[in-house]
């Protein structure tokens, strides 16, 4: 069957090492124009007030939302199944159900919804950067322990959401508390209490990371790896000085999104014929495949929105409530994630070759 948006099963292969580096590059060069934006913007004071939501209203386009809008696509590759109505629907209606039990807990505890999307981000986000040097082969990574590997992505992941509690703890727990007032007028999110404990392990794992990377580089085949520690430093500086709202929306799209949307583009596309794999999916096409589920997306915000009976003018408000929206989306998308990083990162799937859309 014929899908429109030129959809098809996505499988995530194994990447040849010069791709990986490829894909590495593209990588760094996203980062630093982000990264270079957020601080020359922050340090011209064009980030202050209303313009700090500027970044995540871009991410509704920009990598941020539509990263994980062909979910969908990478669900049915994994599960080598055919792009028909049926396995279609059968994703879908997990996705959604998923997705609303989100909401639910909003709705029931906003609190622990609020802490619960928190934590998982920061998993989500600190093993997201795991996989990506494993695709480029940064080796540091992939030759460490368990334990080591636990480290790093926890790191990859309090830089993010810690440091803008530690570094701006009025601005993000008040927009934290934005969250929270969709569900519940006088709720208030205070974390006082836990601020020093945090700001204590951030620099305990950002020290053992460091010196980690630094005993592992020592091997000449992992002097490369030496690279995460410029990152590390980059990304606590960028957390540190850029507005909370502000550094959180550069770095989902031009860090977090942009790298998986990378990815997605490298995934190997399974038609009915395997004479027609696409190796690499073009920008416009990613862009095509991706619309849909954007907007759909999209407009489940002003749904949301109504559904909760709210009238909120401030902008801020529905930029909470559209991370609420995000929040709901980053389980189901997180289960697609980890079931992709098992078949591109486990030893058998690596030697497999077998094409998505046999399966009868």
């Amino acid at each position: 069957m014929n899908f429109p948006f030129a959809w098809c099963p996505l499988d995530p292969v194994r990447l040849d090492r010069p791709v990986g580096q490829l894909l590495g590059q593209m990588a760094d060069r996203c980062a630093g124009v982000f990264f270079i934006i957020g601080i020359a913007l922050t340090i011209s004071g064009l980030l202050s007030g209303v313009w700090q939501i500027l970044p995540l209203v871009l991410s509704v386009l920009l990598f941020g939302l539509p990263h994980g809008a062909l979910d969908h696509l990478v669900a049915l590759g994994l599960a080598k199944r055919r792009l028909q109505t049926a396995p279609l629907a059968v994703v879908l209606t997990l996705y959604t159900l998923i997705a609303a039990s989100v909401c639910a807990v909003w709705i029931i505890t906003p609190l622990i919804a609020a802490i619960g999307f928190l934590v998982l981000t920061i998993y989500h986000w600190g093993k997201a950067d795991l996989a990506f040097e494993q695709l480029r082969d940064t080796g540091c990574c992939t030759a460490a322990s368990r334990i080591f590997q636990f480290t790093h992505g926890l790191v990859r992941g309090l830089l993010p959401i810690g440091l803008p509690l530690v570094a701006h703890p009025e601005s993000a727990s008040a927009f934290m508390s934005a969250c929270l007032g969709w569900f519940q007028s006088d709720a208030l999110f205070n974390y006082s209490s836990v601020r020093l404990p945090l700001s204590i392990l951030i620099c305990a794992l950002l020290l053992f990371d460091t010196l980690r990377i630094f005993r592992a580089s020592a091997a000449p085949r992992y002097r490369r790896s030496r690279w995460l520690v410029v990152e590390n430093v980059g990304l606590a500086v960028f957390f540190i000085i850029v507005p909370p709202l502000a550094a959180v929306g550069f770095y989902f799209c031009g860090w977090h999104g942009y790298r998986h949307v990378i990815r997605l583009r490298a995934c190997r596309e399974c038609h009915e014929d395997s004479a027609t794999e696409t190796p690499v999916i073009t920008p416009a096409r990613f862009t095509r495949q991706a619309i849909p589920f954007t907007l759909i997306a999209l407009a489940a915000l002003p749904a949301l929105g109504w559904f909760l009976a709210e009238n909120a003018t401030d902008p801020q408000s529905w930029i909470a409530l559209y991370l609420v929206l995000i929040s709901a989306l980053t389980l189901p998308h997180v289960c697609v994630v980890e079931w992709m990083d098992l078949r591109q990162f486990s030893p058998p799937a690596r030697e497999t070759s077998s094409t998505p859309g046999r399966k009868p």
